[in-house]
């Protein structure tokens, strides 16, 4: 029979005056921690559905503990490049500036893309440098880059797109074009596209 004294009971009930006296014992070094039940399951024989082996085994755990079919590690990000340093030459025909083919399992992509652009326009009239991204034929951003006061337009070109393409393999390609051929230079230097596959 449990005893109450002001409130608190001075004796506990068999079981739990039990495990508190091997408790007490445990925190001493008196006693192996494993005799101690944990929600009415003894210690040693919860540790044994956790071990290393056990966790590669969807039978190896009871139900509720671990829901293995939602533990997901997903591998370390993707990502692939290519780099030019030679200077190209640009033209009123569209070329291609940069390029990548790159296998996707259907994450979130960023396509980063940076060069040197130097065009001059000494004649009348005015210069723009259209710059498009294709994936896989397919225009997915464009940009038109304005000589400044029509003449002249110099410096880093550098962009970061987002993509979400299925999975499947995909080419990426940085196009350039300027709009008249009346240039002095136009050149696009230090080419360089990569993509990088984000995994959740």
């Amino acid at each position: 029979m449990t005893t109450v004294r002001r409130g608190i009971p001075t004796s506990l009930p068999a079981e739990i005056d039990d495990t508190a006296r091997k408790l007490r014992r445990t925190l001493q070094g008196k006693e192996n921690f494993t005799g101690i039940k944990v929600e009415n399951q003894r210690v040693e024989d919860f540790l044994a559905k956790t071990d290393g082996s056990k966790l590669t085994s969807a039978s190896g755990l009871n139900t509720a503990v671990v829901e293995t079919a939602a533990i997901q590690l997903a591998g370390a990000s993707a990502y692939l490049s290519a780099f030019q340093d030679t200077s190209q030459t640009l033209s009123t025909t569209e070329q291609n500036c940069q390029g990548v083919t790159f296998t996707t399992t259907g994450e979130n992509l960023e396509v980063f893309f940076s060069f040197y652009l130097n065009v001059w326009h000494p004649a009348g009239g005015s210069i723009d440098t259209t710059l498009r991204l294709y994936r896989q034929g397919t225009l997915i951003w464009d940009f038109v880059v304005e000589a400044t006061g029509g003449d002249f337009a110099f410096g880093w070109q550098s962009v970061v797109v987002t993509d979400a393409p299925a999975a499947g393999s995909y080419l990426y390609q940085l196009t350039t074009q300027v709009s008249v051929a009346t240039f002095s230079t136009a050149t696009a230097s230090s080419r360089f596209l990569s993509v990088t596959e984000r995994k959740r």
